[in-house]
């Protein structure tokens, strides 16, 4: 009788530590629901910031691309071009953001968008202060050749008239000759294709024909020179020929005269330019990248190699490399 009223007392007490322990519990998971809503909520605030910067550097840079819009036709059609690679780059970020959640990602490709707005906008004014001085200079050709032209009517008339002024024609066409040969050497000097970048790697052939990257100079059967192209829209659309000069430590040009090597005149100094290969690409007016092998029939050594680039008989690109 006693044990079973010392039971009943201590039901009470049972119930109430059950409660307790429920409250706590219900208490710790309310807790974590609201920490996870709050994390929640911040990483949406997050993502927003993000996306709005977002949109206001891509309406910035659409806004700024299309106050350099002008008569011209073919910057006009260039500004279109990057309008899309902006929108490409834009959608891309889009995904990163909300797709892949890749905030750290997506600022830094926010920041390569920016950095290519930058360049687009320093390259389209370059052409058009180009094109102006083009122009420009268009202009003063034409006045000079509309006086020049008069000159040399003049001057023909007065033949007839005087066997003495012949001596004055010759000197006349001469020098209109070599104005001509002047501005021609200038035309053909802004047509050569400048080069950004060129880098230069070692290959070692294996047993399958396979090339392996190696920077031993005592293993290296291929040298391949890569060239990074600027854009030159003086430049028509066609097949551009590079040639490239490697020059190894001892001060001597990589040549094998049988497979490529040649001499060519260089059009700025007049000296002749003994190069080691050469390579042809598809150039259509933007930045290109064209990579050229050499294989050597002897041992390199290792040291300092200088290597030059070449394109319309102009040295447009230099550079070194190292082989250990």
């Amino acid at each position: 009788m006693t044990t079973s009223k010392s039971n009943r007392s201590l039901i009470p007490w049972l119930i109430a530590i059950a409660l307790l322990a429920m409250n706590i519990f219900q208490w710790y998971s309310n807790n974590q629901l609201s920490t996870k809503n709050d994390k929640q909520a911040s990483d949406l605030n997050e993502l927003e910031k993000v996306q709005t910067a977002l949109n206001r550097d891509y309406e910035e840079a659409l806004a700024n691309l299309e106050d350099m819009r002008g008569d011209n036709e073919e910057l006009n059609e260039l500004i279109e071009a990057q309008k899309v690679d902006l929108a490409k780059q834009k959608e891309r970020i889009n995904g990163l953001i909300w797709t892949q959640r890749e905030l750290k990602k997506a600022k830094e490709e926010i920041e390569l968008m920016n950095s290519n707005v930058a360049g687009y906008l320093a390259e389209i004014r370059q052409l058009k202060d180009e094109n102006a001085g083009l122009t420009e200079s268009n202009k003063q050709l034409y006045s000079n050749n509309e006086l020049l032209t008069n000159n040399l009517n003049q001057s023909m008339k007065d033949i007839e008239r005087l066997d003495s002024t012949q001596t004055v024609l010759v000197t006349m066409k001469e020098e209109l000759s070599q104005e001509n040969n002047v501005l021609a050497n200038k035309v053909d000097m802004a047509e050569a294709i400048k080069i950004n970048a060129i880098s230069v790697e070692g290959f070692k052939k294996k047993d399958g024909g396979e090339l392996k990257s190696n920077r031993r100079a005592k293993n290296i059967q291929v040298l391949r020179s890569c060239l990074l192209t600027e854009t030159n829209m003086v430049t028509a659309v066609g097949d551009e020929t590079f040639y490239v000069r490697i020059i190894n430590p001892q001060g001597e040009t990589l040549a094998i005269e049988n497979s490529g090597s040649g001499v060519l005149t260089n059009k700025l100094s007049g000296d002749e330019v003994r190069f080691t290969t050469s390579g042809t690409v598809q150039y259509d007016q933007k930045d290109t990248q064209v990579c050229i092998d050499f294989t050597p029939n002897h041992v390199l050594s290792a040291g300092l190699y200088q290597i030059e680039a070449y394109n319309k008989d102009y040295m447009v690109g230099k550079g070194s490399f190292i082989l250990k």
